[in-house]
């Protein structure tokens, strides 16, 4: 009798830590707990300054150049899981020649063709190592011109940027960002150097993200 008990006994312990065992092993793992960070990026890629747009239809002749390498350097801050703030400078490096009158935008410029931005981030997760994402915020732009005299006139004007993008996460601090920008402007006329077209960039880099905590 005695040892029918204890057998029984024994079978209850075994089977209770067993189930206890799987209830560990099997229990859900918790989210991991979002980190504040910030990153740096630098990417290259092809920009447009539009210039084009003053070719016949507005009396300018032909332009030429007004494509052409570009490069952005950014810093933002994720401040929640899914959304970011970032500030970017953009250069242009065209070397646009305006026909009719001679005027030029260019590598002997003391400025190029360049755009700031501030924008705000929102991305989402598609895997644990890729994301897309779309920005919208602000954009300042600059050009100089140097006409057929040799003197420099310059535009700047402030709008809106809008862009959209995805990146692939190499490792916890290093990813692989793929972006194309729109910058937009409010053109007063049409008339060169007051005429200053919208620009577009297409870039590929590198982002490097520091976990502040």
């Amino acid at each position: 009798m005695l040892k029918k008990i204890f057998i029984a006994i024994v079978a209850i312990t075994v089977s209770t830590l067993t189930f206890a065992s799987q209830k560990i092993i099997y229990a859900p793992t918790p989210a991991p707990e979002f980190i504040p960070s910030v990153y740096l990026g630098l990417q290259g890629g092809y920009g447009r300054t539009n210039w084009a747009k003053l070719n016949n239809p507005h009396g300018f002749g032909e332009v030429s150049g007004s494509d052409a390498p570009a490069s952005r350097l950014y810093l933002g801050y994720n401040f929640r899981k899914y959304m970011a703030i970032e500030a970017g400078y953009t250069q242009f490096y065209n070397d646009t020649t305006i026909g009719k009158y001679g005027m030029k935008t260019g590598r002997d410029e003391p400025k190029l063709s360049l755009a700031l931005d501030v924008l705000l981030k929102f991305k989402y997760n598609l895997t644990d190592n890729f994301e897309v994402y779309a920005k919208a915020g602000f954009d300042y732009l600059n050009t100089n011109l140097t006409d057929m005299t040799d003197k420099e006139k310059s535009n700047n004007q402030y709008n809106v940027a809008v862009g959209i993008g995805s990146a692939y996460n190499l490792n916890d601090n290093l990813a692989i960002d793929l972006t194309l920008l729109h910058f937009n402007t409010f053109t007063k006329s049409k008339n060169a150097p007051d005429y200053l077209p919208y620009a577009d960039f297409l870039g590929i880099g590198l982002t490097y993200k520091l976990d502040l905590m």
